[in-house]
């Protein structure tokens, strides 16, 4: 009865948190959703990764006749859209086709059918399709799958269109739900007889009307010794208002009293003693399902030096500020007393949390890098380092896309965890396709669009729980400073770094120039043991780490279409070819014979069995010579297959099975003979495409670097900047062609020469540590400002301060 009971729980937490279930058994789909708050949708799916395809199977339970579709989209939009289609025309036929959206919701159908049916069937209330798609299909209007969060979109709408095409899809009723689409395949971990469970819940928390909420709570549990699975246990309806949970272990000795506290986490008057509570023992976000662990590791509660005394911790995010909401959520644990090989615990990492590194406002894209250094893995792990088995990545309500990144002695290794279109409202705790092993020197990076953290799973269980950074505290010091005599911002020593954050005016070039701080100033390193202190060493000013060989970029199994270029004349002699082609095809008779297919539609549906209807890419066969009646329930099911009928797609393979390309436009390009003046004007334009006359065969720059820009602006800028020589003036246009070039110093100056801690990467970074030109640039720009003085106060009439009046005489 265990594993059964098992099942059932984990089956709960699905149902409670609308999230994705494991449903094996179900004709070969392990995984489905329901994709709308009515349940009319339904997904179901399974992953082959031998052939890198996904199959699913769609089934909609309806009343009366509707059109619907599911697809993809970055973020959950039912703009920019691959979405797959199915419908039935007034005259009864089905349609199953591959289409898309553009930014307004519009649909369109794909010139490539991609989505593969392989079957389907309609009664009068339930609708069933079930087809395939690649992971990469290589198309544009495609979506491509991946290991991390998935937007499926779906539509719904009654009866039938009136026009597929055009229809403004956003009009319609749609909506989104989040999944992980490509799970990892891991073999079914089988519970011990023995197991049982409890759960960890909040005793009625009346959740204040406020947006954030951290509440407390502490409990005591029995004492045992044995290792747990735990899954988070989300009150119905509440499953938008619990952020996320951990639990923390209270490391205390076992006959330490710790009080019952029950309050928010913030509150000034909880008991001092819950400082102890600070090892995570378990962790859950929305989103996430039971973590189960793999046979060889658990995690230990229980012993005889073991504190029962537990705090757990519920964020809860009610940004509409809800009254009289009360909960009782909490974490549920399966516990055996079997102990398996290796203890396993979680360890932190990314950025601190802390406010020194901020987002400036109204950015649509900007990355915060979280670090594990090699020091502080050196310090932390064994020899034999640790085994990584899961990840849970966090953030709050900003973030986009998040990726840890794997160093050994500058070697970058494969991500340990990566989602290019991250959510903060779907953060389940992942098992990794392949257990990850972390040695000691080892180092990581977390970045992404906001706040940072990345909670691994991991074994054997060590001593270094919490491995996070932020930049140095002297560095934004002296960046708030640099703003305040350049700029005159009201930045101050004494005030916070938010208040600072607050208080600056975010241009483009402070945004730039806070970019740069975060990427090349020293960190402050959190390498932090399972009691809070850190491990002993010099962490405060270390030099960021570097990655000497980057990880090369995913490639995809596409054709390369640079190599497929095809110049003038060729296209010249394929159009030719085509039009010979389409001669000949109307010679065999195959283009008649085509468009009697499509004009004779109504002919079609009267015919007997075996007979075809062709519908731009998709065809619907009848078994009983009445028309097709479709998803009304008659007794005659139609069966659909996409693309044009076989008969018409082998009569037109084999019209062009004696047309090969190749040969043919090798010899039409030997019968035109290129002259002397056409060569030598082919030639000039393709030198004058990509060089200049008189700058050296150069290259032009179509996408000048941030740090490029800022170098053209400072130069146009340079007669402002060094008053004392007259400069030419340049144009206000970045110019087309440039080179950024390395001043190599003489060995004679070796001992004159700028050190390399004193060296930057761009001119701007050169003189924002030049004191002088602080100073200079600081005069002129009190400079400036008396001038704008006295011109505003010579506009409305007014004397300026300090500056006499002159009498004005009237006749």
């Amino acid at each position: 009865m265990a594993p059964l009971l098992w099942s059932l729980l984990a089956l709960e937490l699905s149902l409670l948190s609308g999230g994705a279930t494991h449903t094996e058994g179900d004709d070969g789909y392990r995984y489905s959703a329901p994709l709308d708050p009515d349940h009319i949708l339904r997904l179901w799916w399974d992953v082959d990764y031998k052939t890198s395809t996904v199959n699913f199977r769609l089934r909609a339970h309806h009343e009366s006749r509707l059109w619907f579709g599911v697809g993809f989209s970055d973020y959950g939009k039912i703009s920019n859209a691959d979405i797959a289609v199915f419908w039935t025309d007034p005259e009864g036929v089905n349609h199953f086709q591959d289409g898309w959206t553009d930014e307004e919701g519009t649909l369109y159908i794909d010139s490539h059918q991609d989505y593969r049916l392989t079957s389907a069937s309609a009664t009068r209330h339930v609708t069933t399709l079930e087809f395939s798609r690649s992971f990469d299909t290589c198309h544009d209007h495609d979506y491509q799958f991946d290991n991390g969060t998935t937007h499926i979109v779906y539509f719904l709408a009654p009866g039938s269109p009136g026009a597929v095409i055009g229809t403004r899809l956003s009009r319609l009723d749609h909506g989104l739900q989040r999944v992980q689409l490509l799970k990892p395949d891991l073999p079914d971990v089988t519970p011990p007889d023995d197991v049982w469970t409890f759960d960890v819940t909040a005793p009625e928390v009346h959740v204040p009307s406020k947006e954030t909420t951290y509440w407390w709570y502490v409990t005591r549990l029995p004492h045992f010794k044995s290792k747990h699975h735990y899954e988070g246990l989300i009150q119905e309806g509440h499953e938008g208002l619990v952020h996320h949970m951990e639990l923390f272990h209270c490391q205390t000795d076992p006959d330490t009293h710790v009080p019952l506290y029950n309050g928010p986490g913030q509150a000034e008057q909880k008991p001092p003693e819950l400082a102890s509570c600070r090892q995570v023992i378990g962790a859950w976000a929305m989103g996430a399902q039971a973590m189960v662990y793999p046979e060889e590791a658990g995690v230990p509660i229980g012993g005889e030096n073991f504190s029962p005394y537990f705090l757990l911790e519920i964020h809860y995010n009610n940004p509409k500020h809800k009254k009289g909401v009360v909960d009782y959520s909490g974490l549920r644990f399966h516990v055996t007393k079997q102990l398996r090989a290796h203890d396993a615990g979680i360890m932190e990492l990314g950025l601190e949390y802390t406010d020194k590194m901020a987002i400036p406002p109204r950015q649509t894209l900007f990355a915060l890098t979280g670090y594990c250094t090699q020091q502080c893995t050196d310090i932390g792990l064994p020899p034999s380092g640790i085994t990584v088995i899961a990840s849970q990545l966090h953030t709050h309500l900003t973030g986009k896309r998040v990726v840890t990144r794997h160093v050994r002695y500058g070697v970058e290794l494969p991500n340990l965890n990566r989602d290019d279109h991250y959510s903060p409202h779907f953060q389940e705790i992942r098992r990794l396709q392949y257990p990850t092993a972390v040695l000691p020197g080892d180092g990581g990076l977390s970045i992404q669009q906001e706040m940072c953290v990345n909670y691994i799973h991991y074994y054997p269980r060590v001593e270094l729980e919490v491995c996070k950074s932020s930049i140095d505290t002297r560095s934004l010091g002296a960046f708030f400073q640099f703003l305040h005599e350049m700029e005159n911002q009201p930045t101050s020593p004494a005030a916070s770094p938010t208040e600072n954050y607050e208080a600056v005016s975010w241009t483009p070039l402070n945004v730039h120039l806070l970019t740069s701080l975060y990427r090349d100033s020293p960190l402050s390193m959190q390498c932090n043991q399972s009691d809070g202190r850190r491990f002993p060493g010099q962490w405060e000013g270390m030099s960021q780490p570097h990655i000497q060989l980057p990880l090369p970029a995913p490639t995809r199994n596409c054709p390369d279409s640079s190599d497929n270029e095809l110049d003038e004349e060729t296209k010249r002699s394929v159009k030719n070819l085509a039009n010979q082609l389409l001669k000949k095809m109307k010679n065999d008779g195959l283009i008649a014979e085509l468009q009697g297919a499509h004009s004779s539609d109504g002919g079609l549906k009267q015919q007997q069995q075996t007979e075809e209807k062709v519908q731009y890419g998709i065809c619907s066969r009848t078994t009983s010579s009445r028309p097709n009646t479709g998803i009304t329930g008659s007794a005659s099911q139609p069966t659909m297959c996409s693309g044009i009928s076989e008969y018409h797609k082998k009569r037109a393979e084999e019209a062009l099975k004696d047309s090969c390309l190749n040969p043919l436009i090798e010899e039409s390009s030997q019968t035109h003979k290129e002259s002397r003046s056409e060569r030598k004007k082919r030639k000039k334009g393709e030198r004058s495409s990509w060089t200049s006359k008189g700058w050296g065969l150069m290259k032009p720059k179509e996408n000048p670097t941030d740090e490029e820009k800022m170098d053209l602006m400072l130069l146009k800028m340079r007669s402002t900047i060094d008053p004392r020589q007259h400069y030419k003036h340049t144009d206000i246009k970045t110019p087309k062609y440039f080179q950024v070039g390395k001043i190599i110093d003489s060995p004679a100056d070796f001992h004159h020469r700028l050190p390399n801690k004193k060296r930057k990467r761009t001119m701007v970074e050169e003189l924002m540590a030049d004191m002088e030109f602080r100073k200079q640039n600081k005069k002129k720009y009190l400079e400036v400002v008396e001038t704008k003085k006295k011109r505003q106060a010579a506009y409305h009439g007014k004397p300026p301060k300090n500056i006499k009046a002159k009498k004005k005489i009237h006749k």
